[in-house]
């Protein structure tokens, strides 16, 4: 399974992983675009829901599975796009979710909605 924290960028212990991140994104700006591909495009508030039903019956320590499956199951030809156009698809949603939440652009940082800075993976690697 692709591991959307991105553990070889961070070696921090208690970062944000790409799911919480896209959550509180969510909760920042619902209608802000989480992914936008060939004329395709999914809000955070709609790319939240779906990730919370696909988690549903996941097992709970494993938040990105349930993205995985939204991601998959809602970005038209995805699934049949390979595992580089994923990738791609999974750097700009966290490229996109940190902005959102404050990400300054610098530091692997970002703020969330009640203020608190927090170490994002992956976040200045994009």
């Amino acid at each position: 399974m692709l591991d959307l924290a991105d553990d070889d960028t961070s070696t921090t212990p208690d970062v944000v992983t790409l799911a919480d991140l896209v959550t509180r994104a969510a909760q920042a700006d619902p209608v802000a675009i989480a992914v936008e591909r060939d004329g395709f495009t999914l809000g955070f508030g709609d790319l939240e829901a779906i990730k919370v039903a696909m988690s549903a019956g996941l097992p709970a320590d494993d938040a990105n599975a349930g993205l995985t499956m939204a991601l998959m199951s809602s970005v038209p030809d995805l699934v049949t796009a390979g595992p580089g156009e994923l990738d791609s698809v999974v750097r700009d949603l966290r490229r996109r979710a940190a902005e959102v939440v404050g990400h300054d652009g610098g530091a692997a940082a970002a703020q969330t909605v009640d203020g608190a800075v927090i170490p994002v993976r992956g976040a200045d690697s994009a």
